[in-house]
């Protein structure tokens, strides 16, 4: 019986520790994806400023269609890691929300609806043999220009050159506006 009791410490303690170790890689990837959502939405942050300031929405629209794809990749270079944005309402169908996605963007809006305040709004988890890591977008003040109910009739214009399918209007301060959506082989991992 004293074996039986040792045999099932032994296997605590080697599941306990081997917790901790898959605990410890998550809070590392959360960690990489969180430093790379950070250098994305800064850099198209700082972009879509610039644009606005300098030209006006319109520019800035151009912008956002133009290098939001280039910034995201050059943010991953070399990581491993693809980035995007996803949304329930997309500007561009090619951002659509896959399966995991989607049920993520669904549960931040009942966070949300809970109380949770939209920048909390994370999270990393697995799919298949993907990390996934994603992060709710607030909607800002600035993001009402283009994303809003009540958008300038030269900004409707262009919304409808560049985005024929656009679905991405109607925000208000506060909505979550999409999500930071990234994803690496587990595989990568372990090289």
């Amino acid at each position: 019986m004293r074996f039986v009791y040792i045999f099932l410490i032994a296997v605590l303690l080697l599941s306990a520790g081997l917790l901790s170790a898959i605990a410890q890689e998550d809070d590392d990837y959360g960690a990489q994806a969180q430093a790379l959502t950070r250098t994305f939405s800064g850099e198209l942050k700082e972009a879509l400023m610039t644009a606005l300031t300098d030209e006006g929405p319109v520019q800035a629209l151009e912008v956002c269609h133009e290098r939001a794809a280039p910034i995201a990749m050059g943010a991953a270079a070399d990581t491993g890691w693809t980035l995007r944005r996803t949304a329930l309402k997309t500007r561009n169908p090619d951002n659509k929300p896959n399966g995991w996605e989607g049920q993520v963007l669904e549960k931040f809006e009942q966070q949300k609806a809970a109380g949770v305040p939209v920048e909390d709004l994370e999270m990393i988890g697995l799919d298949g043999n993907l990390v996934r890591y994603m992060k709710a977008i607030p909607t800002a003040d600035m993001c009402l220009i283009c994303h809003g109910s009540d958008i300038a009739p030269e900004i409707t214009e262009s919304l409808m050159k560049l985005y024929p399918e656009d679905e991405a209007t109607g925000f208000a301060v506060g909505d979550i506006r999409g999500a930071f959506t990234l994803s690496k082989p587990i595989a990568v991992f372990y090289e």
